[in-house]
């Protein structure tokens, strides 16, 4: 457990009778020396660290976010084209109309056409 007279990174132990102090261990210099030739102290700038992962995330986001956007351009762009497909609007321009008052002779062959078949049909 821990208590305000502890140093950081102290140990402290719930049950003290289960605890086994050795006396008399000598120390084997051939290993202390490879873990002092082997030991290194770092002092990193956390707070740089941080705001780089904070920026390469905010570009993480940035980049899906433009993806996304991207998706949802062409879909809507299909979607317009599939709808333009299924309506007529290409059909029906002035172009490509023509009406039967401007051919005189259809007109009246066909009048009189519909003539014969109503006096027929009386």
């Amino acid at each position: 457990m821990k208590t305000k007279s502890m140093e950081p990174g102290a140990v402290g132990f719930r049950d003290k009778t289960k605890v086994r102090k050795i006396a008399g261990v000598e120390k084997d210099n051939s290993i202390v020396n490879s873990l002092n030739r082997s030991q290194r102290e770092e002092f990193p700038d956390l707070a740089a660290e941080q705001e780089a992962r904070a920026a390469e995330f905010r570009r993480e986001q940035k980049r899906a976010k433009q993806d996304q956007d991207a998706r949802e351009k062409e879909e809507r762009r299909k979607r317009i084209d599939e709808k333009e497909q299924r309506s007529f609007k290409s059909l029906m321009n002035s172009d490509n109309m023509t009406t039967n008052s401007g051919n005189l002779a259809a007109a009246s062959v066909d009048h009189s056409a519909a003539e014969a078949a109503e006096e027929d049909f009386m």
